[in-house]
């Protein structure tokens, strides 16, 4: 991950990893872009980098300075950080430095995201929750070193457009559905492949190893201690209450349900649903409202609840762990 020998090229290695992990985590506060790029090993600081990269074009940012009121009651509420909290994502020139002056393949880099010149929003920090659940993945499963692969990180985003003052949604996916149920769309959604390799047979009598991938997704509710979701720009009652999320969750589940990223990306159908919170004081409460909905809770065949502390500390550990030791869990199914 480096940029190409040029003499017009002036970003340093840093900024190439930066420009990279922003397409694809969308945002980054200065805080997740150390966790990702280290401070030991460059010179400078990420947020100095962000600065100089703002400044010639290739990133923005919002948040920061500006918070104030109620928006930075939350941030330090939910993120811990106020008025120090910026938030940085990827322009068009940043985009097309890493297709034309980089090394990367592009189907690492994937399709440019345009942001809209998104401004903080109440829903900012449940939206830097679910990039810090995605960090702890990607840098959990990169430091395993098996042949176990993170494929694609699919988020479900709220935009506040800084321009028209309206919210709008940035999705990945077309999210899940049963057979008879409505579609509802996970917070996140992480696609993982297991990378096996068989002989087949090839012209005049000689074999060769073909890559064969197993999938298994992993859809992750992010909870900030707040029971409606998106309620401000949508009608859709999956999206409404949080009840009612895990009502059709547990319906698409036990009716065996095919998502739309099954049937696209190859993915096994047996999934079960991640749902990360601040403490287990807030998980137990999520367990007592869904269950008045009849849904199984204590069934742990399709649901499982951590914290965001155990996610950073082991997202592929203990948390996955069943009641029933002979029971494999779907993370355990992916390793050789």
């Amino acid at each position: 991950m480096a940029p190409k020998a040029s003499p017009e090229t002036t970003l340093k290695s840093i900024d190439v990893k930066l420009l990279y992990f922003l397409q694809r985590f969308r945002f980054l506060t200065a805080e997740q872009a150390v966790r990702l790029v280290g401070e030991r090993q460059h010179s400078e600081k990420p947020t100095t980098r962000f600065r100089a990269l703002q400044e010639a074009g290739y990133i923005a940012g919002f948040g920061g300075s500006n918070l104030h009121g109620e928006d930075r009651e939350i941030a330090e509420d939910v993120l811990g950080q106020g008025s120090s909290c910026k938030v940085w994502y990827l322009l068009q020139k940043g985009y097309d430095y890493l297709c034309h002056e980089t090394d990367i393949a592009m189907e690492l880099l994937g399709l440019f995201h345009g942001r809209g010149n998104p401004r903080w929003s109440s829903h900012t920090p449940h939206r830097i929750k679910m990039i810090d659940v995605a960090i702890a993945f990607d840098r959990a499963i990169h430091a395993r070193g098996q042949n176990i692969v993170l494929e694609q990180i699919y988020f479900d985003f709220d935009i506040h457009r800084a321009a028209s003052g309206k919210i709008g949604r940035e999705t990945d996916m077309e999210g899940l559905r049963g057979p008879a149920g409505p579609r509802v769309r996970p917070d996140l959604t992480l696609l993982l492949a297991k990378v096996d390799y068989e002989t087949i047979e090839a012209e005049f009598g000689r074999k060769r190893r073909r890559e064969v991938r197993t999938r298994r997704r992993i859809p992750i509710e992010i909870d900030c201690r707040t029971d409606t979701v998106l309620s401000a720009i949508t009608n859709d009652p999956a999206h409404r209450d949080l009840a009612t999320r895990y009502l059709l969750y547990d319906q698409i589940l036990n009716e065996s349900g095919i998502s739309d990223l099954a049937s696209t990306q190859g993915a096994e159908d047996n999934f079960v649903l991640l749902t990360v919170s601040p403490d287990e004081r807030r998980n137990q409460d999520i367990r007592n409202k869904i269950s008045l909905q009849d849904v199984d809770v204590a069934n742990d065949r399709n649901f499982r609840f951590a914290t965001f502390a155990q996610v950073e500390a082991d997202p592929l550990g203990a948390i996955w762990l069943t009641r029933k030791p002979e029971k494999h869990d779907f993370i355990t199914a992916l390793e050789p």
